[in-house]
């Protein structure tokens, strides 16, 4: 049984997925090629660290809530911050697994990662470009607007000289002796 354990660990490791396990405590148990893959540090490193002091985890909300979620329904996912052993920082969608000890305890937290910060930042680039084309969507509305206006108005303006000419041709055509 070790070995096969050792043998999935080993399968796990492979994966170029960011995967850890932490305790109940915040502190990681497991760390996977995948997380130092995307964190940059060692697993001899990240174990034995606690998960959001390490990473400088950002949360959507108090983490106390997200715990409780965590409790209530055995899992929780969302999008963090993070931070890597660099500093640069990163966007990831993290997803908790809570695993649960014999008597129904909590007993460790599997937690996977998938950088998203590419995927964030074209979102913030089409946030921004829509933004502009709301603005100048309005500019184009007050231009047609104003264009409806002045349009209105040289017709406004050219009516009243056409009806004196027009008016003055039937007097013309009144006065006029006919052949």
């Amino acid at each position: 049984m070790v070995a096969e354990r050792t043998q999935q660990a080993s399968l796990v490791n492979l994966t170029h997925d960011t995967i850890l396990v932490r305790d109940m405590s915040d502190v990681i148990t497991y760390w996977n090629r995948g997380a130092q893959e995307l964190y940059g540090w060692t697993a001899e490193e990240a174990i034995g660290k606690r998960a959001h002091e390490l990473l400088r985890s950002v949360f959507p909300a108090p983490i106390e809530e997200i715990r409780a979620e965590m409790l209530r329904s055995g899992r929780w996912d969302g999008e963090l911050e993070k931070t890597k052993a660099d500093g640069t920082q990163v966007v990831v969608a993290s997803r908790w697994s809570l695993r649960r000890d014999e008597l129904g305890r909590p007993a460790a937290i599997l937690e996977t990662n998938n950088d998203i910060s590419e995927r964030e930042r074209r979102e913030q680039e089409i946030r921004i470009l829509n933004e502009e084309l709301g603005k100048r969507t309005a500019e184009l509305e007050t231009i047609n607007k104003e264009l409806a206006a002045s349009a209105y108005s040289i017709s406004h303006d050219l009516r009243a000289p056409l009806r004196h000419m027009a008016a003055f041709t039937e007097l013309l055509k009144k006065i006029r002796p006919k052949f």
